[in-house]
């Protein structure tokens, strides 16, 4: 299947064995939705504070922080928001930036040496939170929520 259509496969029985039929059938769905822009960014977590984080410290390479994006005026099934990542980092490397414990995928930032602000919108998690991974050295990372857009 794929997101403009449904592929439905059975099977019938015969005298040589089972015979695979397949159908693409097209589809097309509409979710209303509301979208929210903040006047003013809106900090949700700093690495350099603790300040939406478990802990304060640095997100070592190789290392996760998840960040809650809910500020309390949002519903409670927001699908995706666009936030301001700004990375302060010794060297160049990447971050993925993506929903929290779900599999679908997100953005990558790369960043380099010194502070790097990036733009992205992406896909919440089912648990309300944003997935940090560094894949470069040690790195501060604060997040601002921009936008949001939920399914209503």
């Amino acid at each position: 299947s794929t997101a403009s259509s449904l592929r439905i496969v059975y099977s019938s029985g015969s005298t040589w064995g089972p015979t695979l039929w397949t159908m693409d059938l097209p589809v097309m769905a509409q979710v209303p939705q509301k979208f929210h822009i903040y006047d003013a960014p809106v900090a949700v977590a700093d690495t350099h504070t603790g300040w939406g984080v478990p802990a304060p410290g640095p997100v070592e390479q190789g290392g996760w922080r998840h960040v809650w994006v809910g500020q309390g005026d949002q519903p409670s099934n927001l699908a995706k928001v666009t936030v301001a990542v700004t990375v302060s980092a010794l060297s160049a490397g990447r971050l993925q930036v993506g929903p929290s414990g779900s599999f679908r995928p997100g953005r990558v930032v790369e960043y380099q040496a010194g502070d790097t602000r990036v733009e992205v919108e992406v896909p919440v998690g089912p648990n309300g939170r944003v997935a940090l991974g560094n894949e470069g050295f040690d790195a501060h990372v604060k997040v601002d929520l921009l936008a949001w857009t939920s399914a209503s």
